[in-house]
Protein backbone atom coordinates (compact mmCIF):
# COMPACT_ATOMS: atom_id res chain seq x y z
CA UNK A 1 0.00 0.00 0.00
CA UNK A 2 1.45 3.38 -1.02
CA UNK A 3 0.45 6.77 0.39
CA UNK A 4 1.93 10.00 -1.02
CA UNK A 5 1.81 12.99 1.30
CA UNK A 6 3.19 16.53 1.35
CA UNK A 7 2.48 17.93 4.79
CA UNK A 8 3.85 20.69 6.96
CA UNK A 9 6.27 19.21 9.49
CA UNK A 10 4.48 20.10 12.69
CA UNK A 11 1.68 17.59 11.95
CA UNK A 12 4.02 14.69 11.11
CA UNK A 13 4.12 12.98 14.54
CA UNK A 14 0.36 12.54 14.64
CA UNK A 15 0.31 11.81 10.93
CA UNK A 16 2.83 8.98 11.35
CA UNK A 17 0.67 7.44 14.07
CA UNK A 18 -2.35 7.52 11.78
CA UNK A 19 -0.40 6.03 8.86
CA UNK A 20 0.87 3.14 10.95
CA UNK A 21 -2.63 2.53 12.29
CA UNK A 22 -3.95 2.18 8.74
CA UNK A 23 -4.66 -1.48 7.84
CA UNK A 24 -2.16 -2.87 5.35
CA UNK A 25 0.65 -0.37 6.04
CA UNK A 26 3.87 -2.25 6.71
CA UNK A 27 6.64 0.12 5.62
CA UNK A 28 6.74 3.92 5.63
CA UNK A 29 9.15 5.63 3.18
CA UNK A 30 10.04 9.33 3.02
CA UNK A 31 10.01 10.16 -0.70
CA UNK A 32 12.61 12.50 -2.29
CA UNK A 33 13.33 14.39 0.96
CA UNK A 34 15.81 16.72 -0.75
CA UNK A 35 13.11 18.23 -2.97
CA UNK A 36 11.34 21.44 -2.00
CA UNK A 37 7.59 21.05 -1.44
CA UNK A 38 5.47 24.09 -0.59
CA UNK A 39 8.65 25.93 0.37
CA UNK A 40 9.91 23.20 2.72
CA UNK A 41 12.77 20.71 2.24
CA UNK A 42 12.92 17.95 4.91
CA UNK A 43 16.66 17.33 4.41
CA UNK A 44 17.76 20.95 4.17
CA UNK A 45 20.69 21.83 6.42
CA UNK A 46 18.42 23.92 8.63
CA UNK A 47 16.05 20.99 9.16
CA UNK A 48 18.19 17.85 9.21
CA UNK A 49 21.65 16.78 10.41
CA UNK A 50 22.97 14.39 7.75
CA UNK A 51 25.78 13.17 10.03
CA UNK A 52 23.66 12.11 13.00
CA UNK A 53 20.29 11.56 11.32
CA UNK A 54 18.73 14.04 13.75
CA UNK A 55 15.69 16.07 12.79
CA UNK A 56 16.49 19.63 13.86
CA UNK A 57 12.79 20.50 14.12
CA UNK A 58 12.55 18.62 17.42
CA UNK A 59 10.58 15.42 16.92
CA UNK A 60 12.14 12.11 15.93
CA UNK A 61 11.99 10.86 12.35
CA UNK A 62 10.25 7.47 12.49
CA UNK A 63 10.31 6.52 8.83
CA UNK A 64 11.36 2.95 7.99
CA UNK A 65 13.19 4.03 4.86
CA UNK A 66 14.17 6.97 2.70
CA UNK A 67 14.03 7.18 -1.08
CA UNK A 68 17.64 7.63 -2.14
CA UNK A 69 17.15 8.41 -5.80
CA UNK A 70 14.65 8.86 -8.60
CA UNK A 71 15.31 9.95 -12.13
CA UNK A 72 14.05 13.53 -11.98
CA UNK A 73 15.40 14.30 -8.52
CA UNK A 74 18.81 12.78 -9.24
CA UNK A 75 19.27 14.65 -12.50
CA UNK A 76 17.97 17.88 -11.04
CA UNK A 77 20.57 17.61 -8.28
CA UNK A 78 23.41 16.93 -10.71
CA UNK A 79 22.50 19.82 -12.98
CA UNK A 80 21.93 22.20 -10.08
CA UNK A 81 25.64 21.87 -9.20
CA UNK A 82 26.69 23.19 -12.61
CA UNK A 83 23.69 25.39 -13.47
CA UNK A 84 21.74 26.42 -10.38
CA UNK A 85 18.29 27.89 -10.41
CA UNK A 86 15.04 27.25 -12.23
CA UNK A 87 16.75 26.52 -15.54
CA UNK A 88 18.79 23.74 -13.98
CA UNK A 89 15.72 22.13 -12.44
CA UNK A 90 13.79 22.39 -15.71
CA UNK A 91 16.69 20.88 -17.68
CA UNK A 92 16.86 18.00 -15.22
CA UNK A 93 13.17 17.30 -15.69
CA UNK A 94 13.56 17.27 -19.49
CA UNK A 95 16.57 14.94 -19.41
CA UNK A 96 14.81 12.64 -16.95
CA UNK A 97 11.82 12.43 -19.30
CA UNK A 98 14.06 11.63 -22.27
CA UNK A 99 15.79 8.88 -20.30
CA UNK A 100 12.38 7.46 -19.35
CA UNK A 101 11.40 7.44 -23.04
CA UNK A 102 14.65 5.62 -23.88
CA UNK A 103 14.02 3.00 -21.21
CA UNK A 104 10.48 2.53 -22.48
CA UNK A 105 11.84 2.08 -26.02
CA UNK A 106 14.22 -0.68 -24.90
CA UNK A 107 11.57 -2.46 -22.84
CA UNK A 108 9.04 -2.35 -25.67
CA UNK A 109 11.54 -3.86 -28.11
CA UNK A 110 12.01 -6.72 -25.68
CA UNK A 111 8.25 -7.23 -25.48
CA UNK A 112 8.01 -7.31 -29.27
CA UNK A 113 10.75 -9.93 -29.42
CA UNK A 114 8.93 -12.10 -26.87
CA UNK A 115 5.40 -11.72 -28.22
CA UNK A 116 4.73 -11.30 -31.97
CA UNK A 117 1.23 -9.95 -31.26
CA UNK A 118 2.78 -6.60 -30.35
CA UNK A 119 3.26 -4.29 -33.37
CA UNK A 120 6.85 -3.29 -34.09
CA UNK A 121 7.97 0.28 -33.48
CA UNK A 122 8.14 0.81 -37.24
CA UNK A 123 4.53 -0.37 -37.62
CA UNK A 124 3.45 1.98 -34.83
CA UNK A 125 5.16 4.94 -36.51
CA UNK A 126 3.66 4.09 -39.90
CA UNK A 127 0.26 3.73 -38.24
CA UNK A 128 0.59 7.19 -36.74
CA UNK A 129 1.51 8.77 -40.08
CA UNK A 130 -0.86 6.76 -42.29
CA UNK A 131 -3.39 4.84 -40.17
CA UNK A 132 -5.48 2.14 -41.79
CA UNK A 133 -8.53 3.32 -39.86
CA UNK A 134 -9.95 6.86 -39.70
CA UNK A 135 -8.71 7.94 -36.26
CA UNK A 136 -9.51 11.64 -36.29
CA UNK A 137 -13.30 11.40 -35.74
CA UNK A 138 -12.83 9.27 -32.62
CA UNK A 139 -9.67 10.98 -31.39
CA UNK A 140 -10.75 14.59 -32.01
CA UNK A 141 -12.96 14.78 -28.93
CA UNK A 142 -10.32 13.49 -26.50
CA UNK A 143 -7.49 15.47 -28.08
CA UNK A 144 -9.46 18.70 -27.92
CA UNK A 145 -10.10 18.17 -24.21
CA UNK A 146 -6.41 17.47 -23.58
CA UNK A 147 -5.36 20.51 -25.61
CA UNK A 148 -7.80 22.74 -23.73
CA UNK A 149 -6.44 21.54 -20.37
CA UNK A 150 -2.89 22.38 -21.44
CA UNK A 151 -3.98 25.84 -22.58
CA UNK A 152 -5.74 26.47 -19.27
CA UNK A 153 -2.59 25.47 -17.38
CA UNK A 154 -0.89 28.48 -18.98
CA UNK A 155 -3.19 30.78 -17.00
CA UNK A 156 -1.42 29.54 -13.88
CA UNK A 157 2.07 28.95 -15.26
CA UNK A 158 2.61 32.08 -17.36
CA UNK A 159 2.25 34.61 -14.51
CA UNK A 160 4.80 32.67 -12.46
CA UNK A 161 7.33 32.57 -15.29
CA UNK A 162 6.81 36.21 -16.23
CA UNK A 163 6.94 37.34 -12.60
CA UNK A 164 10.34 35.66 -12.20
CA UNK A 165 11.75 38.18 -14.68
CA UNK A 166 11.08 41.08 -12.29
CA UNK A 167 11.20 39.91 -8.67
CA UNK A 168 13.46 37.71 -6.51
CA UNK A 169 12.74 33.98 -6.23
CA UNK A 170 11.36 34.31 -2.70
CA UNK A 171 8.62 36.64 -3.97
CA UNK A 172 7.76 34.13 -6.69
CA UNK A 173 7.47 31.60 -3.88
CA UNK A 174 5.03 33.89 -2.06
CA UNK A 175 2.88 34.01 -5.19
CA UNK A 176 3.01 30.23 -5.60
CA UNK A 177 1.98 29.69 -1.99
CA UNK A 178 -0.95 32.08 -2.38
CA UNK A 179 -2.08 30.18 -5.48
CA UNK A 180 -1.87 26.85 -3.65
CA UNK A 181 -3.74 28.13 -0.61
CA UNK A 182 -6.60 29.65 -2.60
CA UNK A 183 -6.89 26.47 -4.66
CA UNK A 184 -7.99 24.49 -1.60
CA UNK A 185 -11.70 25.39 -1.95
CA UNK A 186 -11.61 23.94 -5.48
CA UNK A 187 -11.08 20.50 -3.96
CA UNK A 188 -14.57 20.68 -2.47
CA UNK A 189 -16.28 21.63 -5.74
CA UNK A 190 -14.37 19.58 -8.32
CA UNK A 191 -16.38 16.36 -7.63
CA UNK A 192 -19.55 18.22 -8.67
CA UNK A 193 -18.10 18.82 -12.14
CA UNK A 194 -17.16 15.13 -12.38
CA UNK A 195 -20.72 14.08 -11.59
CA UNK A 196 -22.13 16.52 -14.15
CA UNK A 197 -20.08 14.76 -16.84
CA UNK A 198 -22.59 11.93 -16.43
CA UNK A 199 -25.75 13.71 -15.33
CA UNK A 200 -25.93 16.40 -18.04
CA UNK A 201 -25.57 14.03 -21.04
CA UNK A 202 -28.23 11.81 -19.49
CA UNK A 203 -30.49 14.80 -18.95
CA UNK A 204 -30.01 15.88 -22.57
CA UNK A 205 -31.30 12.49 -23.73
CA UNK A 206 -34.15 12.07 -21.26
CA UNK A 207 -35.36 15.67 -20.88
CA UNK A 208 -33.51 18.12 -23.15
CA UNK A 209 -35.78 21.00 -22.19
CA UNK A 210 -34.47 20.78 -18.61
CA UNK A 211 -30.79 21.15 -19.48
CA UNK A 212 -30.76 24.97 -19.67
CA UNK A 213 -32.55 25.62 -16.35
CA UNK A 214 -30.45 22.94 -14.68
CA UNK A 215 -27.26 24.53 -16.00
CA UNK A 216 -28.25 28.01 -14.79
CA UNK A 217 -29.34 26.73 -11.39
CA UNK A 218 -26.19 24.67 -10.83
CA UNK A 219 -23.92 27.49 -12.00
CA UNK A 220 -25.47 30.14 -9.77
CA UNK A 221 -25.61 27.83 -6.76
CA UNK A 222 -21.99 26.77 -7.23
CA UNK A 223 -20.96 30.39 -7.72
CA UNK A 224 -22.51 31.30 -4.38
CA UNK A 225 -20.81 28.42 -2.61
CA UNK A 226 -17.41 29.10 -4.16
CA UNK A 227 -17.67 32.81 -3.31
CA UNK A 228 -18.49 32.05 0.33
CA UNK A 229 -15.65 29.53 0.62
CA UNK A 230 -13.11 31.76 -1.12
CA UNK A 231 -13.90 34.84 0.93
CA UNK A 232 -13.63 32.76 4.09
CA UNK A 233 -10.24 31.42 3.07
CA UNK A 234 -8.99 34.89 2.15
CA UNK A 235 -10.22 36.24 5.48
CA UNK A 236 -8.21 33.69 7.49
CA UNK A 237 -5.18 33.67 5.17
CA UNK A 238 -3.30 36.05 7.47
CA UNK A 239 -3.33 33.32 10.11
CA UNK A 240 -3.61 30.14 8.05
CA UNK A 241 -0.75 30.70 5.57
CA UNK A 242 1.97 31.21 8.22
CA UNK A 243 0.54 28.26 10.13
CA UNK A 244 0.46 25.89 7.15
CA UNK A 245 3.45 27.02 5.11
CA UNK A 246 5.68 28.81 7.61
CA UNK A 247 6.13 32.35 8.88
CA UNK A 248 8.40 33.20 5.94
CA UNK A 249 5.36 33.04 3.65
CA UNK A 250 3.31 35.59 5.59
CA UNK A 251 3.66 37.93 2.62
CA UNK A 252 1.47 35.63 0.52
CA UNK A 253 -1.66 36.58 2.49
CA UNK A 254 -2.34 39.96 0.75
CA UNK A 255 -2.15 38.22 -2.63
CA UNK A 256 -5.25 36.17 -1.76
CA UNK A 257 -7.34 39.32 -2.27
CA UNK A 258 -6.38 39.50 -5.95
CA UNK A 259 -6.79 35.74 -6.29
CA UNK A 260 -10.43 36.04 -5.22
CA UNK A 261 -11.07 36.79 -8.91
CA UNK A 262 -10.30 33.12 -9.46
CA UNK A 263 -11.36 31.33 -6.29
CA UNK A 264 -14.61 33.23 -5.71
CA UNK A 265 -15.81 32.68 -9.28
CA UNK A 266 -14.91 29.00 -9.51
CA UNK A 267 -18.59 28.03 -9.46
CA UNK A 268 -19.27 29.96 -12.66
CA UNK A 269 -17.32 27.36 -14.59
CA UNK A 270 -18.34 24.26 -12.68
CA UNK A 271 -20.86 23.13 -15.32
CA UNK A 272 -19.31 24.69 -18.42
CA UNK A 273 -16.94 21.82 -19.20
CA UNK A 274 -19.69 19.17 -18.99
CA UNK A 275 -21.94 21.30 -21.23
CA UNK A 276 -19.25 21.70 -23.89
CA UNK A 277 -18.69 17.94 -23.88
CA UNK A 278 -22.39 17.12 -23.81
CA UNK A 279 -23.01 19.16 -26.97
CA UNK A 280 -19.69 18.26 -28.62
CA UNK A 281 -18.44 21.86 -28.67
CA UNK A 282 -15.06 21.40 -27.05
CA UNK A 283 -13.65 23.76 -29.66
CA UNK A 284 -15.23 26.77 -27.94
CA UNK A 285 -13.11 26.79 -24.75
CA UNK A 286 -9.99 26.33 -26.90
CA UNK A 287 -10.82 29.40 -28.97
CA UNK A 288 -11.61 31.32 -25.79
CA UNK A 289 -8.32 30.39 -24.14
CA UNK A 290 -6.28 31.34 -27.21
CA UNK A 291 -7.96 34.75 -27.41
CA UNK A 292 -7.59 35.44 -23.69
CA UNK A 293 -3.94 34.37 -23.62
CA UNK A 294 -3.22 36.49 -26.69
CA UNK A 295 -4.38 39.56 -24.77
CA UNK A 296 -3.62 38.39 -21.25
CA UNK A 297 0.04 37.40 -21.55
CA UNK A 298 1.25 40.87 -22.61
CA UNK A 299 -0.96 42.40 -19.92
CA UNK A 300 0.51 40.00 -17.36
CA UNK A 301 4.01 41.03 -18.38
CA UNK A 302 3.16 44.70 -17.92
CA UNK A 303 1.40 44.19 -14.58
CA UNK A 304 4.14 41.93 -13.21
CA UNK A 305 6.74 44.50 -14.18
CA UNK A 306 4.87 47.45 -12.70
CA UNK A 307 3.13 45.93 -9.67
CA UNK A 308 5.21 42.82 -8.91
CA UNK A 309 3.51 39.83 -7.28
CA UNK A 310 0.19 41.61 -6.75
CA UNK A 311 0.12 42.56 -10.44
CA UNK A 312 0.81 38.98 -11.49
CA UNK A 313 -1.93 37.72 -9.15
CA UNK A 314 -4.36 40.29 -10.52
CA UNK A 315 -3.56 39.35 -14.13
CA UNK A 316 -4.00 35.65 -13.38
CA UNK A 317 -7.34 36.22 -11.69
CA UNK A 318 -8.55 38.47 -14.50
CA UNK A 319 -7.72 35.87 -17.18
CA UNK A 320 -9.53 33.14 -15.26
CA UNK A 321 -12.57 35.34 -14.64
CA UNK A 322 -12.75 36.34 -18.32
CA UNK A 323 -12.58 32.70 -19.36
CA UNK A 324 -15.44 31.71 -17.05
CA UNK A 325 -17.70 34.58 -18.05
CA UNK A 326 -17.21 33.90 -21.75
CA UNK A 327 -17.76 30.16 -21.23
CA UNK A 328 -20.98 30.82 -19.32
CA UNK A 329 -22.36 32.92 -22.18
CA UNK A 330 -21.25 30.33 -24.74
CA UNK A 331 -23.07 27.59 -22.85
CA UNK A 332 -26.28 29.62 -22.77
CA UNK A 333 -26.01 30.05 -26.53
CA UNK A 334 -25.38 26.42 -27.46
CA UNK A 335 -27.95 24.75 -25.18
CA UNK A 336 -31.13 26.21 -26.76
CA UNK A 337 -29.80 25.62 -30.29
CA UNK A 338 -29.72 21.88 -29.62
CA UNK A 339 -32.56 21.52 -27.14
CA UNK A 340 -35.36 22.98 -29.29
Amino acid sequence: MRVNLTVKVFVWPGLMENIRATPGVQFVVLNHPRDVHAGFCPFAETNFNAHTGENLRGFEFSFDGVELINSATFLNTLIDFSEPGLLGVFTGQVIASLIAVGIGFVLYRRLVADDPLFPTIGELLRGIVRPNLPLWPSARFGLSIAFDKNLVSLYNLAPILLLAQFVPEDEVGQFRVALSFMAIPAVLLTPISRLLMVDLPRLRVTAPERVRPAFVRLTLLSAGVSAALAVSFAAVSWLAIPLLYGAEYRGAAPLTLALLLDAATLGLGIAAGPIFRTYDRTDLPIRTSIAILFVGLPATYVLAGSAGTFGAALAYGAMILASRLVSYVQCLRIIPAVAR
